[in-house]
């Protein structure tokens, strides 16, 4: 999306040039925080459900050459709840964009997030509940920097909730 695609975009409502904190000129990541303005106010179903985890991840995928690193330069610029629904975002599996795809890249979004402590009481949160992807296909040295992030080595077995949870995964893959 270009600049004056985006600039047109933000006069269709009130409430986008209200909500809008972003200050990239970058097209990909243009295209990523209009689609969070167009459905953050949107039920809570499009996002926890996945259907914003499909669509989001085909646009970064089209704009995949800059878009991760001009997306990390841009994000603290955004609202608490416009990180929250990407990071949650980056979390959710949908059919069209199953567990499988991107989770290297998906995880280490989330760990720049939480590194740079932006919501991290959140995204802990939302790690736990919401993680969906096959964490079995991260590098050893990013299940390290999750199991660091997440304080793997100061949750006791008896609140691990069972064998899906992302904690447990990360405990099992540590060993």
């Amino acid at each position: 999306m270009t600049k004056e695609e985006f600039d047109a975009f933000l006069t269709r409502k009130v409430f986008y040039k209200l909500n809008n904190f972003t200050t990239s000129s970058n097209e990909g990541v243009l295209a990523v925080y209009s689609y969070i303005l167009k459905y953050e106010e949107i039920d809570s179903d499009h996002w926890s459900e996945g259907h914003a985890s499909s669509d989001l991840l085909q646009i970064i995928t089209y704009y995949e050459a800059t878009v991760w690193d001009e997306l990390k330069k841009d994000v603290s610029n955004w609202s608490e709840n416009q990180i929250e629904l990407f990071a949650q975002s980056l979390l959710t599996a949908y059919p069209e964009v199953p567990e499988r795809y991107k989770v290297s890249e998906r995880i280490d979004f989330v760990l720049f997030l939480m590194e740079k402590n932006i919501l991290y009481k959140s995204l802990y949160s939302d790690f736990r509940y919401w993680c969906q992807l096959d964490l079995n296909l991260l590098y050893r040295a990013d299940i390290n920097q999750l199991a660091v992030q997440l304080e793997i080595d100061k949750i006791d077995e008896v609140h691990i909730l069972n064998d899906h949870d992302p904690f447990a995964i990360i405990k099992k893959l540590m060993s």
